[in-house]
């Protein structure tokens, strides 16, 4: 059995490339006995798919108005 330090190490190389079958049993068996881990797995699927999504929304644009008002107080300050 590996230790939770391992486990985590192997969660989040698992989600950046593909682990090697040894090291994805290794992980399947503690994450089925370690609550601890397995919701460590859920909450880092969780953030990497938000982080996934955060590449797809679209750009705001700041109205014009805006830019001329920041610009003048900024003007000020100096």
């Amino acid at each position: 059995m590996i230790s939770c330090e391992d486990a985590t190490q192997l969660v989040v190389m698992n989600n950046g490339e593909k682990l090697k079958f040894y090291d994805k049993m290794r992980l399947k068996a503690h994450l089925m006995m370690c609550k601890y881990c397995s919701r460590f797995e859920e909450q880092n699927r969780v953030i990497d798919q938000h982080i996934k999504n955060l590449n797809t929304v679209p750009a705001v644009e700041m109205p014009k108005e805006a830019k001329s008002r920041i610009a003048e107080e900024l003007e000020k300050t100096n």
